[in-house]
């Protein structure tokens, strides 16, 4: 099986890779299907009310969100659902949306609605300054690459004044983080197309027009946001890396330096517009 779908990906990835901007949303759709069709057991079942599902959702959204009550919500990539039904649960006002046929679990619930997307022009889909919060879970080294500043250009047209796009993503450091991991390769070579470090995102942000980029502290304890010094030493340390040739040497110096700056291991950055 483990085989079977490290073949698939990197097929698949090459496809993806491929692809140009016209016919792009095809491929990926194309592809994503190919995926969940042929290997059923990638797809997640359960539902968001499941007590572990409850316990990590509180502790990687909410204590980022906050109250979510009357919050306009929208999930780009959202999966089997479960995420997003949850912060329906909530009381939030919220909208799904998933590029495959074969994952979301549409369930009805009078506060959840679900769109179509692409998951890069996301303005074509929806209108401007219509949420107040977008978020994405392991979504964006999904994205082609060139398509990356795209993505967040959008995300920003999407939200209110203030509004915030929250996501969270593989390190470069810490991965890969797709199937690669299995046959151990440095970088990713299955469908995570890229994996970024902080200061490519820092970059990508501020050039989509987020005026205001924060890093949470302590998420499994008492969440924080680094300070603006913080982050700007964190930065130039995490960018000072490239300096070791050794790939493997970067990742284990920089699993040292995220400890004393209590920084999670996945990337996760609050933008704000």
């Amino acid at each position: 099986m483990i085989l079977k779908h490290w073949e698939l990906e990197k097929a698949l990835t090459k496809q993806l890779l491929a692809s140009t901007p016209l016919n792009r949303k095809t491929v990926f759709y194309e592809a994503y299907n190919t995926l969940y069709n042929e290997l059923p057991w990638l797809v997640k079942t359960g539902t968001a009310s499941d007590g572990n599902s409850t316990k990590v959702y509180t502790t990687r959204w909410l204590s980022l969100l906050n109250d979510v009550k009357g919050k306009h919500i929208y999930e780009i990539g959202s999966g089997n659902g479960q995420l997003i039904t949850f912060l329906a649960d909530q009381g939030g006002i919220c909208t799904g949306t998933e590029i495959s046929e074969n994952r979301p679990n549409k369930h009805p619930h009078p506060n959840l609605e679900w769109h179509e997307t692409d998951g890069v022009n996301l303005i074509k889909y929806e209108s401007e300054a219509s949420y107040d919060f977008v978020i994405s879970d392991q979504l964006i080294e999904h994205l082609h690459p060139d398509d990356i500043g795209i993505h967040f250009k959008n995300a920003c047209q999407l939200l209110k004044s203030s509004g915030k796009y929250i996501f969270y993503t593989p390190h470069y450091y810490k991965g890969p983080g797709d199937v690669s991991l299995v046959f151990g390769t440095l970088e990713a070579e299955g469908m995570h197309l890229k994996e970024y470090k902080f200061h490519e995102i820092f970059k990508l942000l501020k050039a989509a027009g987020f005026t205001k980029i924060y890093m949470p502290v302590n998420l499994k304890t008492n969440t924080k946001m680094l300070s603006a010094i913080g982050i700007k030493g964190f930065l130039l340390l995490e960018k000072s890396l490239s300096v070791f040739k050794n790939i493997r040497l970067r990742k284990r110096i920089y699993h040292r330096l995220i400890k004393p700056f209590h920084i999670s291991d996945e990337l996760v950055i609050i933008a704000q517009k």
